[in-house]
Parts: C-alpha cells; structure tokens; sequence
C-alpha cells in the first residue's frame, strides 16, 4: 500500500475503491517494479523491453542516477546486472547506503556543498568515459 493512512481514509466504499485505484496508478509507475518487469539479464545478455545487448560485447558498464527515484533505479538496475557493473553513482534526496554505488543525499530544491560535490563526481565519470 502506497497510502499510509488507507484504514483512516477508507471510511466508504467509493473511498476505499478510490484509494484502490490510487494504488493501482502508483504500482504503475512504481520505478523497481518497471525495472524488474522490463529488464533482465540471462545468460550474459541484458533484454531491455525485447532489446538483447550480449555484455561480453562491452569493456565496461557505468550506472549513474540522478533526481527523484534515482535511488530506488539505481539499486534494481544493481541488483540485475550486479558482477556486470563497473561502477555506480546516484544523487537523490533520499538517502541510500548500498554495497558497489556510490551515493550521494541531495538537498533539493536548496543549493548546497553536498550537490556541487555529487554533480562535480557525476561529471568527472561522465567526462572520463570517453565514446
């Protein structure tokens, strides 16, 4: 259940069939769930919505995150492609302590030393990448 409060809000049927519905809409656009359902990694080859990319063909695989939900992404996109990953960096306003991603707790929407240093860490990967 999405709603905290579901048991205090459902005080009738319409409004118990609502916050059903409400659910319904957040398990839909829910990132883990969209991941797991749409990306897998069998027999060293990633399928990403019936795209097949063979991993062997690949030198290294970098993750990086950013904004809301990144935290959550991040983690189902490692627990997938795990042994695969060469390294993994997230910023998200939620905290997030995960073994083999580099995390990073924003202060959106307020400017702080926290987000210079995770952005400058997001670019320096970025930039070093090359093609």
């Amino acid at each position: 259940m999405w709603i905290k409060n579901s048991d205090r809000l459902a005080r009738t049927p319409e409004r118990e069939k609502v916050l059903e519905i409400i659910n319904a809409a957040f398990d839909a656009i829910d990132t883990e769930h969209i991941i797991q359902k749409e990306i897998k990694v069998e027999n060293g080859v990633l399928s990403i919505k019936g795209h097949d990319f063979n991993l062997d063909n690949f030198d290294r695989i970098y993750i990086m995150a950013l904004g809301k939900g990144a935290a959550r992404a991040a983690m189902s996109f490692h627990s997938i492609l795990g042994k695969y990953i060469t390294h993994a960096i997230v910023l998200d306003k939620v905290p997030l302590v995960y073994d083999g991603i580099e995390a990073y707790q924003g202060t959106h929407p307020i400017p702080s030393r926290i987000n210079v240093h995770a952005s400058s860490r997001i670019y320096e990967l970025a930039e070093s990448l090359g093609e």
